[in-house]
């Protein structure tokens, strides 16, 4: 009986953390909305950790809760790129 169940929490800590590396690669693309996207994955992937898996040993949730919430607020360079200014005329 509890060897089942550490099985199945092993196999969903597996499936979590795969998903959280997906979320990562996403992350690394640099397109905007992958970016957002992985880090929206990143970040629940990590959350549900905590309460599944035992969180990779809690310092992969907290890195994984860090880096879901980065990508989140990270602005795109190529976003913040200005117009050049009208010629005179």
């Amino acid at each position: 009986m509890v060897g089942e169940l550490l099985l199945i929490l092993g196999i969903v800590g597996l499936i979590f953390a795969i998903l959280v590396i997906i979320g990562a690669f996403m992350i690394n693309s640099g397109n905007p909305q992958r970016v957002r996207m992985g880090g929206i994955i990143v970040l629940i992937f990590s959350i549900l950790s905590l309460f599944t898996a035992g969180g990779g040993f809690f310092i992969g949730s907290i890195l994984g809760l860090v880096g879901g919430i980065l990508a989140l607020v990270w602005k795109s360079t190529k976003a913040q790129v200005t117009q050049a200014p009208p010629a005179p005329s």
